[in-house]
């Protein structure tokens, strides 16, 4: 028998406060519809390809924090817009990936501290007044965090203006590396103070030191690499050459790069650093970075390591125009679209880690 059955029996009071609570039931069944469709809407976005979700682990926050899109494709787009705890959030990611790569190599041969090692650390500098390693790499903002850090050690003002050549002496001479430590004192600091590392995308970096070193205009800088390197690369004899035809041979980027792919060729002794892999300058599958910066990214990278790791307000410490700019970054693609994949294939392969541990895409079509 329905509601309306009763008033039909003339159940007047009854049939009134059956249809009120009939009506009551109704609408806060609606309400609940409503609210259960959005919380759902709002679940579906944040497990969408286009915002991921990952614990802050650099903070000690294991709150689960949002980032404004995919993490794989923001943390290359350098953007102001991303905080304290987005960047939290990127380099999670940043170190999830780098450990994941890592764990794939041979452990014997990267996870032993040895003085071996300590003697090929000498791109780590020891910051003992902010209990910090730095690894710099060459072509990745390196002139600039040289001259932050002789400035964070008060050893060169802010507004001093420095060649870059005295910048890279000034450093050499005052900014103490793990090379220079015996075994005992680098484990030491190895296993109390933080690490940064900053890097960038490999090819972007082997074009910026090609431009730099061995293509551009004849100058003190680029006449030393090309008398020591132009006819190594080439593959010629500097003897039949003569010594000023070895300064300038030509050597085209696909020399350049054939060159770095090739595993009989030794990269690892100065000034070759410029084109040493960042796995053998920096270690990262030894050493376990805290914090690794990209030069996609520099700006809003370094602010952070600024105000986190050596607390000082990020807008005293500004980036200076670059004194060396090569707009390799800008000019990549143009280059390598002659080289031959089974060039960049010998490239990928020789700098695997380079590629895979950061997050850089392979060079291959």
């Amino acid at each position: 028998m329905t509601l309306y059955n009763l008033c039909s029996m003339k159940m007047l009071t009854s049939c009134s406060l059956w249809r009120r609570l009939a009506t009551g039931i109704m609408v806060l069944t609606i309400v609940v519809i409503f609210f259960a469709i959005q919380l759902q809407r709002r679940v579906l976005h944040a497990r969408s390809p286009e915002q991921g979700t990952f614990h802050s682990v650099l903070a000690g926050n294991p709150s689960v924090v949002k980032v404004p899109s995919k993490v794989d494709g923001y943390d290359m787009v350098p953007s102001d817009t991303c905080n304290d705890k987005c960047q939290d959030a990127i380099q999670a990611n940043r170190l999830r990936k780098a450990a994941e790569v890592c764990s794939q190599v041979d452990n014997s041969k990267v996870r032993s501290i040895e003085q071996s090692l300590i003697d090929r650390l000498d791109h780590v500098v020891v910051l003992d007044r902010y209990k910090l390693l730095f690894c710099y790499v060459p072509k990745v903002a390196c002139t600039n965090w040289k001259r932050t850090l002789l400035i964070l050690l008060g050893l060169l003002g802010h507004d001093d203006e420095v060649s870059h050549l005295m910048i890279h002496s000034l450093a050499m001479a005052k900014l103490p590396t793990l090379k220079n430590l015996n075994t005992e004192e680098a484990v030491r600091r190895l296993n109390s103070y933080k690490k940064v590392m900053f890097v960038r995308e490999p090819i972007s970096r082997f074009l910026s030191a090609y431009r730099d070193k061995l293509e551009k205009p004849l100058n003190a800088d680029s006449r030393a690499f090309r008398r020591g390197f132009s006819s190594r690369i080439k593959g010629i004899n500097a003897a039949e050459l003569g010594v000023q035809n070895a300064v300038e041979f030509n050597v085209t980027f696909y020399d350049f790069i054939s060159y770095l792919g090739n595993p009989r060729n030794k990269l690892a002794s100065p000034p070759e650093e410029h084109w040493r892999s960042v796995n053998e300058l920096c270690s990262p599958c030894t050493l376990q970075y805290d914090f690794i910066g990209r030069m996609e990214t520099l700006e809003r990278d370094r602010n952070y390591v600024l105000k986190h790791f050596f607390e000082v307000d990020p807008i005293s410490y500004r980036l200076h125009t670059s004194t060396n700019p090569t707009n390799s970054s800008k000019l990549r693609d143009d280059y390598i679209a002659e080289i031959p994949e089974k060039r960049m294939r010998a490239l990928y392969e020789r700098f695997r880690i380079d590629f895979d541990a950061f997050g850089y895409a392979t060079p291959l079509s």
